[in-house]
């Protein structure tokens, strides 16, 4: 039995990794053209660039790891269904609970490594990006420069026109400013010469002008208003190097335990950021133990669709995978809304999959009739293969034969 439970184990942790390091690069690809513009538009060193995937990595981990985890334990007892090793080791007396225990194995080291992700790594991630923020702003607020004859955009809410800027100077000649960072109140500032003193400590940049004026329209007293000046100081802020591609999720996620609770305390249930920190607290706790579920929920799904094959096991564990996210984000929005129950919108994908689990686990070992997952991953698997030919229609998708 032992020996048995080793190769069990081998092969689920062979198809735990390989699907582990499929989906986390699929989640990394849709950072790949934010991140390549950052190094090319932005000059951001590709160490920065690094650094930025380990920050933002936790948050991948744990959406990859549950999905891994099926996939694998379903693709596992899936091929020893079809090689008939199942009934061969029924029939010595290994019953379908005794084959379960490398799964339960790897479900237990999954929930732990989701707990360690939730608690630890993600308000160590939060941490760090701030940081990677702080010194990409310094870096840039450093080295910030304009280029003249071209409507310059790297400050919020402004743009920057400058006819001349001589190759051995720093100072600006023929500026034209529109600033629109009041809505209220926007404003237009001509000058004959400019300079910009970056101030790295505090990620801001002076612009200081010089013999110029601006030009503000006055609704409310329906006049134009001229102000000449001498000299003149504008503050700006250049925009966030980072960008959509190093945002991290909402508050309250990436923050510990400890501080959700002492911020629960601090708002009261008056306060509307009360249920959002707390569908993140219940959150902590109901994701993890997600992965106790899918582990088991795999091995009946694999057996009953044993016909279907890998790509009816694939498409089997994207559709349960689909179902608990889709359910997990309705219930952090009805939740969040006061609708129903936070503890109860959180925990009721886990309760559902928890249910079926256990309906599955014991009927398969009973061995009594069960059609439904047979005919579930049949459908799913006509699904996938009508867009795998679709792909190969377009030239996108090789079949074995035309695979150079």
């Amino acid at each position: 039995m032992r020996i048995i439970s080793r190769l069990i184990f081998r092969e689920l942790l062979g198809y735990f990794l390989l699907a582990l390091l499929v989906f986390t690069f699929v989640l990394f690809l849709g950072r790949i053209f934010q991140l390549t513009e950052l190094v090319v538009n932005k000059g951001v060193p590709f160490l920065v660039i690094l650094r930025l995937l380990l920050v933002i990595s936790p948050s991948f981990f744990l959406v990859t790891i549950p999905m891994a985890l099926l996939l694998a334990t379903v693709m596992t007892f899936s091929r020893m269904s079809a090689d008939s090793e199942i009934i061969a080791m029924k029939a010595t007396g290994i019953s379908l609970y005794r084959q379960l225990a490398p799964v339960l194995l790897l479900s237990v080291l999954s929930y732990g490594a989701s707990n360690y992700l939730i608690f630890y790594a993600m308000p160590w991630s939060e941490r760090s990006f701030m940081e990677l923020r702080l010194e990409l702003a310094n870096s840039q607020a450093a080295s910030i420069s304009v280029k003249a004859r071209v409507f310059n955009d790297d400050f919020d809410g402004l743009v920057l026109y400058v006819h001349e800027m001589p190759s051995t100077e720093r100072v600006m000649r023929g500026i034209l400013i529109s600033d629109n960072r009041s809505q209220e109140n926007p404003q237009t500032i001509v000058a004959e010469e400019g300079v910009l003193i970056p101030d790295p400590e505090t990620s801001r940049i002076t612009l200081r002008l010089r013999a110029g004026a601006i030009h503000r329209p006055v609704p409310q007293e329906e006049k134009y208003q001229v102000i000449n000046f001498e000299t003149y100081d504008l503050s700006l802020e250049a925009r966030d190097l980072l960008g959509d591609a190093g945002k991290l999720e909402r508050v309250g996620k990436n923050l510990s335990l400890y501080e959700i609770q002492e911020k629960l305390k601090q708002y009261g249930p008056e306060d509307r950021r009360y249920n959002g920190l707390l569908v993140e607290y219940y959150k902590k706790f109901s994701i993890p133990f997600a992965t106790l579920i899918l582990g088991f929920l795999g091995a009946p799904l694999g057996i009953k669709n044993t016909r279907s094959g890998k790509s009816g096991s694939f498409a089997l564990s994207l559709f349960i995978i689909m179902f608990y996210y889709v359910f997990l984000t309705l219930g952090e929005g009805l939740g969040e809304r006061a609708v129903v129950p936070i503890a109860t919108a959180l925990w009721f994908p886990n309760m559902v999959l928890g249910a079926i689990a256990i309906y599955a686990v014991t009927k398969v070992g009973r061995e009594t009739p069960f059609k439904t997952f047979n005919w579930i991953g049949e459908r799913l698997e006509t699904v996938w293969e009508s867009f795998c030919d679709r792909l190969r229609a377009r030239g996108l998708l090789w079949t074995e034969e035309e695979n150079p």
